[in-house]
């Protein structure tokens, strides 16, 4: 399973890199002759190095400075890290991918040379001269607070919640009774399992969960498949298209067979059959137990691999089993934003 920070936002934070060494080098190959003016009076290419940081500040501390640096990218690719794999996060991502690389940038220029190669200047208000790294640095960081303050209006904790160790955080669901709101609150999508069996006693409490579920009309046309065979767990993970799948050892369906819709337009088989496998997530939960609501499938593969009949449809999977990973928290809109009282 690829580690989460390994993505193309990194790449583009390479290529930005590049692009900053490049323009750095032409910049001391062409500019040292004097200035060039783009928008005379406003706006130029004049070369300057820079052994400080900005406004000249700490000049001649390039050591203190490349370490200061170096300390501040590792923080920023450690929490990068965090980042949910939604596509909802690609700016957040793209955000973090800014800032590494102009860190980066900058850093490669006082290890290799001893000074910053800085060259755009504003004229008319007398701005310290700077550089595409120092570029990227400014556009990250003011993307990254305007994205905290109005994109992710449900939070972005998960940059800096503390993760515990995912044997430890097992080994304290089991020993710790829940709440169901505390079931709740702890539930997450995990995608990588331990190398180890989940009991019969936990499996069937799981199951039994499903089975007092409620369903339309209590009609329980429903039925729960536990898959625990190496053979077929391969043919779902395969069905799935997603590997971690097969890292549990037990994958749960659930499959519906009531085809009637209710009067208020949903069909009955699909409600009944989400409602089955949320109890069951939770008393996972409760159990030590970790899961991932799959709803991404080949449907008639994975029928083949379960020897499903044709009357009844597949719902949903989850893989089942210990957690091999402590997630963080996926943020979520305030309930302000969701809830009304009488009417809209």
């Amino acid at each position: 399973m690829r580690k989460r920070w390994l993505d193309g936002y990194l790449l583009l934070g390479v290529l930005l890199v590049a692009l900053d060494q490049g323009t750095k080098a032409l910049a001391q190959e062409c500019l040292r002759g004097g200035d060039v003016p783009l928008i005379p009076g406003v706006f130029s290419l004049s070369y300057l190095e820079n052994t400080g940081a900005a406004f000249g500040s700490f000049a001649g501390r390039t050591g203190v400075l490349a370490a200061a640096t170096a300390a501040l990218l590792a923080l920023v690719l450690w929490r990068y890290g965090s980042i949910p794999r939604e596509k909802g996060y690609g700016p957040l991502r793209v955000a973090f991918a800014l800032v590494l690389a102009g860190g980066a940038g900058n850093l490669i220029d006082r290890v290799a040379r001893g000074y910053v190669i800085d060259f755009f200047y504003f004229s008319p208000i007398n701005f310290p001269k700077f550089n595409v790294a120092d570029i990227c640095v400014t556009v990250g960081v003011a993307g990254f607070v305007l994205l905290a303050l109005f994109a992710y209006r449900g939070g972005i904790d998960f940059l800096w919640q503390k993760r515990p160790a995912a044997g430890r955080d097992n080994r304290q669901k089991e020993e710790t009774k829940m709440t169901v709101m505390q079931a709740i609150e702890a539930r997450r999508s995990v995608r990588k399992y331990e190398d180890r069996p989940v009991e019969q006693e936990k499996l069937d409490r799981v199951l039994e969960a499903g089975r007092l579920a409620p369903s339309a009309r209590n009609e329980q046309e429903w039925r729960f498949v536990a898959v625990r065979s190496a053979q077929a767990r391969a043919a779902l993970t395969q069905a799935c298209g997603q590997d971690f799948v097969g890292e549990a050892p037990v994958i749960l369906a659930v499959c519906a067979g009531n085809p009637r819709t209710m009067r208020c337009g949903q069909p009955a088989h699909v409600i009944d059959a989400s409602i089955a496998l949320s109890f069951m997530m939770l008393e996972a939960e409760e159990q030590g137990l970790s899961c991932c609501w799959i709803g991404s499938f080949d449907a008639e593969a994975a029928r083949a691999a379960m020897n499903v009949p044709p009357e009844l449809e597949i719902v949903a999977l989850t893989p089942l089993g210990y957690a091999a990973e402590s997630p963080a928290p996926r943020p979520r809109k305030p309930l302000a934003d969701l809830a009304v009282y009488d009417r809209f």
